[in-house]
This record gives C-alpha cells, structure tokens and sequence, in this order.
C-alpha cells in the first residue's frame, strides 16, 4: 500500500513538473548564438570569465578566446614558445584586481598578464627546487586579499599570496598529494573547498591549514554562495545546501532535469542557475521557490545544447551558457523590446512567410498580412492564430502570392492589391475573393501590377500602378475601378494631408493631385518616392530610395534633406510612421530608425535590438489603432509600442585589441617585451618601422550595431575620420614625430561619447635625423663651413694673387708684345739699311784689289749677311707667332724634297766622320704640304741632329708611309734627351741645359717645327736615351691639293739653298782672301787655336791668318786631337773650357812626348796669381789676359817663331813628290785629284762648266757643291777658277808662253778678266809674276788647299 501511495505521489509530482516544463517553454526567451562561425575557436566551451577592462575570455577545447563584442581573439599553445599558452584544453578561468587572467588547463596553469600581454607559468618549490605547476586543474579561487588559490588532480591545493611569485603547496594534513575537486571564497574570505574522498572542508587562514567540516557529500563539482550563510553545493548526484552556521547539509528537495550538476551561479535576482550534463539549465528562483527550466531545441528561445558546462553573469546581467558542442548562448533582457514575428516551420499556425510586404487591420483587430510570394496571413491577435491564404487553382482564390498592399476601407471591405494579379476583394461571408481588373483605356489593356491602394477622406480609393502603369480610382456604383489619368504613372504611394491635398509620388517627382480639373502640380525630387506623411506641425515629410529624409513646404516647395551623415542609417527611407510624440518612426534598408522632429536627432535600431533583420520592405508599416507599430521586412515582421522602447544609453569603455607594427603584432614583436597592447598609453616606433595599424573596439555585448568609431591622429590627420562600424586605423610613412592618436565611439544610442581613448605615438628619427646626429652634422657643418672660409680666404689671396700676376702677365706680355713689335718694327727697319750695307759692299769687294782693306771689308760682308740671316729668323718666328700664318700647299716629290735636304748636311758629317744616311723606299712619293714651312722642320732636326751627335756617331734620316699618312723619323747617336724635360723641349726659347746647350741657338727652332708640324694636322714627338741617342718622329697626312692655291710641283730649296747662296758668297770672299800667292806658295808657321768663343777665335785667325797657318778649336778635347794631328808650332788655348780645360790640356801637351816642343800660350779673363801659377806649373809658354793688346799679342807671337823655325813648302808638292796625307785624307785627295784631271782636260773647252763637272763626276749641283766646299773650302766656280789660275801659273813659270797664251790655254778668253782674277789671286799681275818667279823656279809647284 505505502509503495503504492509513494508511486502515485511520484506520479503526481512529475506531472506537475511537466506542466510547469511545458509553461516554461511557452515562455519564449530570446537568446544569441556565438559558435565557430562566429570565430570561436571550438563548440566545446566549459568555462567563462569576464575581465576587468570587460573581454569576455572563453576556454574551450581548442584554445582560449577573447571576444570583445565584435572579434575574437584565439590564443593557444606556440610550439617552444615559453609565453604562450601552457595547453590548448582549458578546463577553468578566473581572473584577479591586477588584471591577470588565470588559464586552467589539463596540463597546467598560466596567466596571461596585461601588463606584457604575454602568458606565464605559475612556479612553486617542490624540495627546494623551482618547478611548473603542470598538473591536471580543477579550480581557481582568489579571495580580495589577491591570494590565488589552484585545484588539482592528485597534487593537492596550491596558494600564491600577494606580491609572491612562488606557489607553496598547502597539505591536508601531512599529505600533499590529493584531489581538490571544487573552490569557493565566500564573504568572508574563506575559501572552502572538496577534497575528493575526503569531503567538504575549510582553510584555516590563521593557523595555515585545511580542516574538514563534512564528509557526508561526494562527486562535489562546484560550489556557491547562497543566502542566510549557506552555500549550494553541485554534485554529481544532485544539488545540496549546506549551512554554514550550524553544518547542516540539506539536499535540494525540487525536481532536476539531470543530476549531474556542472556548475552553480547564484545571480543578483537571487535566482539560481543550475547546469547539468545532458539537462540544460534549471533557474531556481530562491524567493518564490519556483523553478524554470531551458533546454535545447531548434525552436526560438531553446538552448543549442543541453550539456551546460557554466553560467556567467556580467555587470549587465547578461547571461553567458557556455555548452558543451553547442558553443556559447547568451540571454540577454536588454534586447527583447521588439517582438518579432515570424514563420515557423515547425508549427502550421504561423505567419505563411517572412517577406512581409503590407499590412491593413480589420474592424476586429485582426491584422492582415501581405507578403512577397507566399500569399495573405490574417493574425487574430486575441486567439494567437493564423488564417493563411494564397493562390490556388479555385477562381475564388488570391490571383497573386505577391501582396504589395492591403485596404480595410470604411465599409470594412478588405482590398488586396497584387503584384501581376491585380485587385481582390475580400468576401467576409463566403472567405471568398472577388476579382477586379484596372483596364487602361487609354492604351486599351489591364495594369495588373498594382502597387498602392489608399482611401482618402472623400471615400475615393485610388489604385497606384507600377512598370508604367496609370492611376485608377473606384467606382462605387459602377462597382469598378476607372482610369483617372493616363499621364499619372507609376504611383508608388498616397497620402491625403490635413489640408485635403492628395499627394502622390514616382520615380523622379511628388505630384499633388487635382482630383477634379486634373491639373496636378508636380516637384522634381530625382529619386523615388516610397513614403509621405505629415507631422503634428502638418509639415509634409518625405521618405525616398536613396535620396534620405526629405522635409517639404508645400508653400514654398524648398526642401530640406537628412542622410545618413545627419544620423540616417540608410539614404533609403521606406516607409513613415508617427508616434503619439511627434517621432517619426523610418524604416530602412539597414535597420529601423526613430526621428525627433524636435531635437533634428536620429535614434536608430538594428537586428542586434530584436528586429527581424536590418532590411525592411517597401509598403510595410502599420499604426493599430492601439498605437502600436507594425514594421516588416525579409525575416518576419515587428510589433512594438513606441512608448515601451526605453533608451538604453551606456558608453562602451574604448580599448585596443591589438597594435601591428609593420604587419607584425605588438605581443610578437621582439623589441616590445613589456608593453601591453590593453593599456597602451605610450609607444615609440623607430622610422624604418612607421607602417602601424590599430584595431579598437568599443566593448558592447548587446547594441553593437550602434556603435560607430572615430580616430584622429593629432598631428597628422587635419579632422577626425569617422569610419562607420570599421576598427581598424592604418598609417604609413609617418614622419617622425610625436603624434597623439585619439579613438573614440559613440554610445548605445548612437550619440558620439566621450570615452576617447588616446595613445601618444612617438615616431623616432632615423639615425641621420637623431640629436647626436645633428650634432655630427654641426660638428661637420662647422668644420666645412671653416675649411670653406679657409678655402674661400685662400682662394681670395690666390684670386688675388692671380689677378696681381695676370696683371703682372698682362703687363709683361704687353710689354713683351711691344718688345716683339719692337725688335720686329726695327727688324724691318733694319732690313732696308743693311740691304743698302750689303749690296755696295758686295760691289766695293768685286772691285777691290786683293789686300788688307778687302779682307776687312770681307768682315764687315759676312757679319752684315749675318745681321741680316739673324733679322730674317727673328721675322720668322714672329711670322709663326702669329695665328693668321696660313700654309700655302702645293705638291712635293717628298723623295727628292727630303734628299735634297739630306745633302745640304753631308759635307758636316763628313767632317765630323758621321755615318749619314737616308732612306725612302717609294721614290714617287708625293704629298701637299707647305713646302718651306717642312723645309725648316727637316733642316733644324737634321741640323740638331749633327750638331750634338759626337765624332764617329750616326744620324739617320727616314720616310716611310702609312697608309694615307707619311712618317719622317731623324735619329742620332747623341748625348740624348733627359727624361725630366719631356714636352717642354718644344717649349719657346727651351734650351737643354748641358755642356753641348752651347752649340743651340735661341731654343725656337724645335717650337718652330711642331708649331709648323702641328699645322698640317701631324704630330711630332721623340724618344730618348741618355747617353744613347735620339729619335725624332713626324706624323704627317699626305693632304689633299687646295684648291685656292696653285698645284705646282716644287723641289727647289728655298730656305736651305738661301743658307748656302749666303755662305757661298762668305766662302767665295773667305776663298779670295785666302787665294793670295803667299799661301799658295809660301813657307807659313801654323798656330792651333782653342777657345769655345768663336768670335775669338775668328779675330786671332784675323790677326794671324797672313803670317800663320790657323787650326781652330772649340773645346780642349778637340784641340788635343788637333794638336796631335797637325803639329802646329804655337797652341792658342783659353783657360775656362767645358770639359778639357787650358790648365788640363797644355798639362797633357807637356806630358806627350811628341807634342812636348809645342809652346801653350794661355788666355785667360782671371789674371789672378793662383791661375798664372797653376799654368807655369804645368808648362805654359806665357799667359795673355783678356782683353789683350793686339801688337803685345802679335810680338809675343813673333818672338816665339824667330826661335822656332820650322820651313815647309807645300806649293810644290807634286814637284817634290812629298806626301801630304797628313794634310788631306786619301778619299778627299783622290776626290780633288778627280775634280783637277776633270777640269785640266776641259781647259780649253768654252763650254765647260758646273753642271759639265757634276755631270762627270755623277753628282747634283747641290751634292757637288757641298763636296768641293767640305774638301776644298771653295764654292765650284771658285775650285774652277783656282785650277784655271794655278794651270795659268805654272805655265807663265815653267814655260815661254805670254800671258794671253797662258789665259787662253786654261780656258780662259777673256784677258781683262784672266789678269783681273789672277791678280786677285796672286797679289801680282801676270806680268809682275813673270818677272818674279819665271827665272826662280825650274821645278813644278802644285796648290795645296789651306784649312
């Protein structure tokens, strides 16, 4: 019987829970859904905390998220990353006042510390060494005292005290190694805890250790405060109050849908939530002792799991179910002020779809439906129900699903309006609907895409078409609807206002409607008109797509317009609905809005406050007559009382959820170690790394979608960036700098707030713009600065000093130039007078008898020819000073033009034994060049070529051809260039100072030939070896004939042949001078003199020459030579000589045996003693200083003959056979002896002359005449004459002939001239001679040439 009886009774309780299930499920409540689509990291979350800068942290299966209302941010375990997360598994959270957030996990604990926004270790001693705590966690308590206490599997508790970064693990007794289940701290902060198969105890603060206090519960899995000091106790076996004042445990007496409780939370309604394995929630509200219970369900208000790990309560009362694979629901009352409705598939009494298009309400209340494709739903809002109806087969049907608007007119007929169905009215009696049809006369077919139906205050009911369609209004009695106005066409909405005037509107205008001339007035609004209603001000408002809110005077027709920048959501306003406050109600296509016509502001609402979704349709808005509103849209329809929708205005608290410095987030980032991204205040960013991007967020967990954002970066941006619902500011290429960045959000309500969050960012300067680099800078500056006004200071002194020498350059090349036109100007001058010197002088000697006054006036000839040769070379180099100094081209055979030129220097070389010769393999070689200017380059090359090159030496001269080009190479076996001189040979007046610079003239000779060279666009260099010889080479281009001058083809000499026509007439008169019968037939003493002055030597020459056979000198090397060669009876030598001194040579004399009779007299311009000694020592005859007197010199000179005489007949050396190869060497005396037997055998030969010699002896004119004059001394016509003459001699002494037999055997016809020449020769007319020698001489005399 009892069994029976508890049963029934056990019957009867369910039965009772089941219906208080079965209300609480009719009880719909509103929850949100945050899953992995939404970025959690994992379905499975079995733990919630929310910290103090208010991110909602969530441990899953699969890592740890912070969701801060918008995003959320995953961390998990990095791979040897000692500050990442210990373990992806989180069993428990919990967080302390220093904003740390504790991790469970299965393999330990960390925090993750805002502070450096990294996560840590929690470290304890075990045995005095340091170790992880790294054990399974079942719990984490923390009192206010910021003691953090951790639960573990099999290690017992651990504690980590204030200020103490070492755990110290508390035993239960002397055991360490223990389970503790579950922690509570209660008010009084004492932490009670479950040791497993142990029971429920108690930490004793004061006396540091655990005590048990019941061991009548087990399987504890949570525990919570309660009222009246008792704590609620979660087990695994059901729920348990225990009371803390007198240790009573009472078991929860009500009904559990699972006993299997996971967690407890006691909110601030004192309501008790329970979460079970597998039962969902229980809400036990402790006041009433009522239970609610929420489960899991795919209908509205239903849990998406009914395993519940944990309820967490915020600062809101939200609250946050974290489910096992059904991710994280949250109740939130702040969100149900809109109810909305909506279809249920699951249910056959619901609205018959979601896209609601109209609305109309009947005379019951009864709301009717339109929706888009689904049909008509009229709701009977007293019974709940739905009445649905839509097409079908049945005539009596709808004609369209697509209901575009509804009208309960005054006789309570319902109209139905259809997109291409038409109009159908709704029979009350039958449910039956009768179709009507607009039928455009006008065009004569059906507008069946009707859009808008509206009744007016006269009773008219007017029918708006779309897609071109006209507007049609009612006929009563007819029972039809009539065709108002063709030109009224696509009137999408109607509205009569308070003063009777029917406004309609399109696409592009508001029409205001003349029902009764039809002569409407129209205003272009350019978009199209979906709303128009009137205010309590009768102010007529407009609402368009996409043109915003419009505010129109029908008076003045201005409009004023509002958008989305005045707090719009969208510029597409649908539809307009007036509360009993004057607010127009707008909906859009992005959420509904709420206009206060007074305060000009925007309230907007969106999906997130409870709406059906942030889209909403054309026609759908409703008044009731109760004043509630009607708005529908894609997801079901809303129904709200205006009055009822409370503001909920809260300024979300503004952070940052992370820093990226060059894409690389700031808690990654190596060089920001402690710094935390939260609480950023302060950062420096080096320049390289001035690409930063900030994401913020405004932490709100239920109107996110009203909050919009704002940053301003001071110091770069000029104005605030308001960016909408975007979280994120980017920057790049900051300057450097410091910049204040300013974020801040609006409220709940859309209002801008001013939670503005500022971070100060500091951009450094590169190292080249850092302090210390400025200061190098200055340092450089400074130093450059000096050097420049260093160097601008000497550059001025040098600036100056130029100027000073240009000046002085100026001024000396001026008077240099002056100098030149000088010595020019009187070198013309010159040349007149000593033309006028010349010539009669010439005359004057032709006449003069052979004597002492011609050989004067034979002086006084050569140096004035030599004067004018001297003007004619400064006229010269003048002439090429100039730059006007044109060539003048004509054609040379360059074969015989250099040839030419070559034998003019063959009788030197020969004297000084030179190996001569030339070479050029093409004879036809021709070339247009200036023919002088060459000249002159040829003959000072040869000319200094024989000049420096020694006694025995070489010199080559060579023409070969390269292509087009011509080069001329003169190479010798002289002294050589030195190295050091280089191209300053060619210098102007240059001259290579050695012991041979004495044989250079004025240094102008070398610039005149690579000034000349240079003209004819060649090029002349040398080289040399000191001490080997010297090569000069000239590159010439063969040329091109000009054409301006004339093409004759030249090879005479000009230049040269000028040098040899002067010394021909000097030799001719040296020859005359000579030519006298004492030389020729006398016994004369010789005197060698050596000075390297030839002047002197020509003047002792002078002195002696009448008395004296001279030998000339000009050094001591080649005085002893001579000295040697020719025995001379007195030697001449000046003291001071280059190389072989007079000092040095008369020693050598007096050393050689051979030579040691020879008297030395010396010169000398020192007479002091030292010098007369040092001569007598050595064995000089006498000295005679400079300047001597010319009868002292000549009495001297005498005294020493008369006691040395030596006589020698030279005339007659044919006669007496004596040999005078010391005299003349056997090639020259086999040349002469050629030249007399010629000329001998052609003596009576009237046409016998120069080039009859030449011919015989195979030679040029030019050639013969260098070779008579280097063996004989005398020009050709001269040696001729002299041969005749001394022929005409012997004769008149070694026979009877008379003197015209002597002229006319020698050749000679003309007997005037014979006895003038012969008298010039022999100081003697013919018949003088004869009657001197004739009877004294029995012997043949030949002529011996003098040297």
């Amino acid at each position: 019987m009892f069994l029976i009886q508890k049963k029934t009774a056990c019957f009867i309780f369910f039965l009772w829970m089941g219906a208080g299930i079965c209300f609480a499920q009719s009880t719909t409540i509103r929850l949100k859904y945050l899953g992995v689509e939404s970025g959690l990291s994992n379905n499975v979350v079995n733990s919630l905390y929310l910290d103090h800068f208010g991110f909602m942290w969530m441990g899953t299966y699969d890592g740890l998220n912070r969701y801060d209302g918008y995003h959320f941010k995953v961390f998990r375990n990095g791979w040897g990353d000692e500050h990442s997360l210990v373990n992806n598994h989180i069993t428990v959270l919990n967080g302390d006042a220093k904003n740390k957030v504790w991790v469970g996990t299965q393999k330990g604990i960390s925090y993750y510390d805002y502070a450096d926004s990294k996560f840590h270790q929690l470290i304890y001693l075990d045995k005095g060494r340091k170790n992880e705590v790294s054990y399974a966690i079942n719990s984490i308590a923390i009192s206010k005292a910021l003691t953090v206490y951790v639960a573990t599997e099999e290690k017992g508790l651990f504690m980590l005290e204030k200020n103490s970064s070492i755990a110290e693990r508390i035993p239960f007794g002397k055991n360490f190694d223990f389970t503790v289940k579950a922690l509570y701290v209660d008010e009084q902060q004492t932490l009670w805890l479950f040791i497993k198969d142990v029971g429920l105890c108690r930490y004793d603060n004061d006396k540091h250790r655990l005590r048990l206090v019941t061991a009548a519960v087990r399987s504890v899995t949570c525990i919570t405060k309660g009222t009246n000091q008792t704590l609620w106790i979660g087990t695994e076996h059901g729920l348990f109050q225990f009371d803390k004042a007198n240790s009573i445990l009472t078991k929860f007496n009500q009904h559990l849908s699972n006993e299997n409780i996971m967690s407890l939370l006691f909110d601030r309604q004192q309501k008790l939530w329970i979460s079970t394995d597998g039962g969902g929630i229980a809400v036990y509200n402790t006041k009433n002792q009522k239970t609610n219970y929420l489960s899991a369900g795919k209908e509205k208000g239903l849990l998406s799991s009914n395993s519940v790990a944990q309820v967490y309560e915020d600062r809101e009362s939200r609250k946050w179910i974290a489910t096992l694979r059904g991710g994280i629901n949250i109740i939130d009352p702040e969100s149900e002020q809109f109810t909305t409705i909506k279809h249920d598939p699951l249910k056959s009494n619901s609205l018959i779809n979601n896209f609601v298009l109209s609305f109309s309400e009947d005379e019951n209340k009864n709301i009717w439906i339109g929706t888009d494709g689904g049909g008509l739903s009229v709701w009977n809002r007293k019974q709940n129900t739905f009445a649905n109806y839509a097409k079908t087969s049945d005539p009596n049907s709808l004609t369209s699903n697509f209901v575009t608007s509804i009208l309960n007119d005054a006789e309570h007929n319902v109209w139905v309006a259809s997109f291409s169905g038409g109009i159908d009215r709704f029979n009350k009696t039958t449910g039956k609907f009768v179709h009507y049809n607009c039928y455009n006369t006008f065009k004569g077919v059906d507008d069946i895409n009707i859009w808008k139906l509206y009744q007016d205050k006269q009773q008219n009911i007017w029918v708006g078409t779309t897609k071109g369609g006209a507007l049609y209004r009612y006929n009563k009695i007819a029972d039809k609807f009539e065709l108002f106005d063709h030109n009224l066409k696509d009137i999408h909405s109607l509205f009569q206002d308070s003063k009777g005037r029917l406004w309609a509107g399109n696409y592009t205008q508001l029409i205001e409607i003349d029902p009764i001339n039809k002569k409407h007035s129209y205003t272009k609004i350019n978009f199209a008109i979906r709303a128009i209603q009137e205010d309590f001000n009768h102010q007529i408002w407009i609402g368009t797509e996409g043109g915003g809110l419009l505010l129109f005077d029908p008076e003045t027709k201005k409009i004023k317009r509002y958008i989305q920048s005045d707090g719009l959501p969208s510029n597409s306003v649908l539809n307009i609905l007036q509360d009993a406050q004057g607010n127009l109600w707008c909906s859009t296509y992005n959420g509904l809005s709420k206009f206060d016509v007074t305060h000009q502001s925007f309230k907007n609402y969106y999906a997130t406050d409870g709406l059906q979704s942030n889209q909403f349709n054309y026609n759908a808005a409703l008044k009731l007559a109760n004043g509630n509103f009607l708005f529908g849209g894609i997801g079901g329809f809303n129904l709200f009382s205006p009055d009822s929708i409370k503001k909920n205005k809260r300024i979300p608290k503004m952070v940052l959820t992370d820093f990226r410095i060059n894409n690389i987030p700031l808690d990654q980032d190596s060089g920001y170690n402690d710094i935390s991204v939260v609480n950023l205040a302060r950062i420096e960013i080096p320049f390289s790394a001035a690409v930063i991007s900030i994401d913020y967020a405004a932490i709100e967990f239920s109107f996110q979608d009203q909050i919009s954002y704002a940053y301003y970066l001071e110091g770069w941006d000029r104005d605030w960036n308001y960016v909408n619902k975007l979280s994120t500011a980017y920057y790049s290429r900051l300057n450097e700098g410091e910049y204040k960045l300013h974020i801040k959000s609006t409220d709940t309500e859309g209002a801008w707030s001013n939670n503005e969050k500022i971070v100060i960012i500091k951009i450094l300067p590169p190292w080249y713009r850092t302090w210390w680099a400025y200061t190098i800078y200055l340092i450089i500056g400074s130093s450059l600065f000096y050097l420049f006004q260093t160097y601008r200071n000497r550059q001025r002194r040098l600036k100056h000093e130029v100027e000073i020498t240009n000046l002085k350059m100026e001024r000396e090349k001026d008077l240099n130039e002056k100098k030149l036109n000088f010595f020019t100007n009187i070198s013309h001058e010159l040349r007149t007078p000593l033309t006028l010197i010349v010539n009669p002088i010439k005359d004057i000697i032709h006449k003069k008898d052979p004597g002492q006054e011609k050989n004067d006036l034979n002086i006084v000839y050569r140096n004035s020819r030599r004067l004018l040769s001297l003007v004619d070379q400064l006229l010269l180099f003048r002439k090429t000073e100039s730059e006007n100094d044109a060539l003048k081209i004509v054609r040379i055979n360059l074969y015989k033009f250099t040839n030419e030129i070559f034998l003019c220097f063959n009788y030197l070389a020969k004297q000084n034994h030179i190996e001569y010769t030339f070479e050029c393999e093409e004879e036809e070689l021709d070339i247009y060049a200036d023919k002088d200017k060459l000249e002159i380059v040829f003959f000072n090359l040869l000319s200094n070529a024989l000049k420096f090159t020694p006694k025995g030496g070489f010199v080559k001269f060579s023409v070969k051809t390269l292509g087009m080009r011509v080069q001329i190479e003169v190479s010798d076996s002289g002294p050589g260039i030195p190295a050091h001189v280089g191209e300053k040979l060619f210098d102007k007046f240059y001259k290579v100072m050695s012991n041979e610079s004495l044989k250079m003239g004025f240094g102008i000779g070398l610039y005149l030939a690579k000034n000349f060279v240079e003209l004819h666009k060649g090029k002349i260099s040398f080289r040399s070896n000191q001490g080997i010889g010297t090569i000069f080479l000239i590159d010439i281009p063969v040329g091109e004939p000009n054409l301006q001058q004339s093409g004759v083809f030249q090879n005479e000499l000009t230049y040269v042949n000028e040098l040899i026509a002067q010394e021909e007439e000097a030799e001719n008169n040296d020859a005359e001078s000579v030519g006298n019968l004492e030389l020729l037939i006398s016994d004369l003493h010789s005197i060698l003199v050596i000075d390297d002055n030839p002047e002197i030597i020509d003047y002792i020459k002078h002195i002696f020459q009448d008395n004296f056979k001279i030998y000339k000198a000009e050094n001591g090397t080649d005085g002893l030579k001579l000295c040697k060669e020719y025995l001379p009876d007195i030697v001449i030598s000046d003291v001071n000589m280059d190389g072989l001194n007079g000092i040095e040579l008369c020693k050598a004399i007096k050393e050689d045996s051979a030579l040691s009779h020879i008297p030395v007299i010396l010169l000398t311009g020192d007479p002091s003693p030292e010098v007369k000694l040092k001569g007598i020592e050595v064995g000089a005859y006498d000295f005679i200083s400079k300047p001597f007197d010319k009868e002292l010199f000549t009495a001297k000179i005498n005294s020493i003959i008369k006691n040395r005489t030596n006589l020698q007949s030279y005339f007659y050396n044919e006669i007496t056979l004596k040999s005078d190869a010391h005299k003349v060497s056997q090639e020259d005396k086999g040349f002469l002896q050629k030249c007399i037997t010629i000329i001998e055998e052609n003596l009576m030969e009237d046409s016998f002359n120069v080039k009859t010699l030449a011919s015989d002896l195979g030679m040029s004119h030019s050639n013969l005449y260098k070779r008579i004059k280097a063996t004989s001394g005398q020009s050709i016509n001269g040696f001729i004459r002299f041969i005749r003459l001394r022929k005409a001699a012997e004769l008149l002494i070694n026979t009877n002939l008379n003197i015209n037999e002597a002229a006319f055997r020698v050749g000679i016809n003309d007997s005037k001239y014979f006895r003038e020449q012969f008298q010039k020769l022999f100081k003697l007319t013919p018949s003088e001679f004869i009657k001197k020698h004739r009877k004294s001489f029995h012997k043949y005399y030949n002529i011996n040439a003098t040297t």
